[in-house]
């Protein structure tokens, strides 16, 4: 199990609000929940780009 630290935290706050696709800007009008946003494998993702706007294509294709 992973230990965030609170900078961790903080980013990961960041790079969701930077987010349109968490920010629900998507076909299904999907928004990141909060328990969704702390599982482990999740906050990784979060943390390593892979839903800042310009890197999700795979979501693109999916939820757009």
């Amino acid at each position: 199990l992973k230990t965030y630290k609170k900078e961790d935290f903080e980013k990961m706050i960041d790079l969701i609000q930077s987010s349109q696709f968490l920010k629900g800007k998507n076909k299904r009008n999907w928004k990141i929940p909060f328990d969704f946003a702390i599982q482990t494998e999740n906050a990784q993702k979060i943390l390593d780009g892979n839903y800042n706007d310009g890197n999700n294509i795979n979501i693109k294709e999916i939820w757009n």
